[in-house]
């Protein structure tokens, strides 16, 4: 793995480290949904300062006269600036590769860095977490996780990493399905997905109020145009077969 790449370059490595052809889009959308930091080349005109805070002695933080600092060949994409990219194809950033490498004290370009993705470079720890989470994402969206409540860790994500969500994706039809396994299995993914999206626990779902609709009602609206749950009776069932194995539980 280089130590910084090119887009095409990242692309080559991510085929190589998961045996799978990755488009662009697909690397920003993991990149994006991860929160990973990128970077790029910035212009040889790009200039540096340094701004730095001092304790004026009275318990205030006073900002002291900026001063040039060496230019760097690396201008730093944070995550709300990856997503801009991708989705205009170009972004700007007031940030040099080395903002934060002294402390108490900030280096920032004097004019802001016009980036496109021709100018994106990947160094070797950001490709190394789309890797990880490519590969960690092979396990299903729930993972086990002993620190977390319930013992499941929901992990972040596109669908079409997630094996049984990318499978639902190219899916026109529940018969498009091998087998009725396999439709359970992924009925099963769908209503957990949805759980998940809406901002519940599956492990931990809220009693409904009084008299009112709960989580299952939206739940059921959620998935109502799925065509893996044609059938008056196919998600009550479904949602019954993941509550008798304790795959989704209401608190007490």
């Amino acid at each position: 793995m280089l130590s910084i790449s090119t887009i095409p370059e990242a692309l080559a490595e991510l085929e190589k480290q998961t045996g799978r052809v990755w488009t662009d889009s697909e690397f920003f959308d993991v990149a994006t949904a991860r929160s990973v930091v990128l970077h790029a080349a910035s212009p040889l005109t790009a200039r540096v300062i340094i701004e730095k805070w001092v304790d004026d002695h009275e318990g205030k933080l006073v900002k002291c006269p900026t001063k040039p600092a060496p230019s760097t060949l690396l201008a730093v994409l944070f995550p709300g600036q990856v997503g801009q990219l991708w989705i205009s194809g170009e972004t700007t950033t007031n940030h040099p590769a080395n903002t934060y490498e002294v402390e108490d004290e900030v280096r920032i370009f004097t004019e802001p860095v016009h980036v496109t993705r021709q100018q994106v470079r990947v160094k070797a720890d950001s490709l190394k977490k789309i890797v990880d989470a490519w590969r960690n994402a092979q396990a299903g969206r729930w993972i086990k996780d002993p620190k977390q409540p319930g013992g499941m860790k929901w992990q972040r994500g596109p669908d079409w990493m997630f094996p049984i969500a990318a499978q639902l994706l190219t899916q026109s039809s529940s018969t498009a399905l091998a087998g009725p396994q396999q439709r359970s299995a992924a009925q099963d993914a769908v209503i957990i997905q949805a759980i998940a999206k809406n901002g519940f626990d599956p492990l931990h779902l809220p009693k409904p109020p009084s008299g009112k609709p709960g989580v299952k009602k939206a739940m059921r609206d959620a998935v109502s145009n799925n065509q893996l749950f044609v059938g008056k009776t196919v998600f009550d069932k479904t949602w019954e077969r993941l509550a008798s194995r304790g795959d989704i539980v209401f608190e007490d």
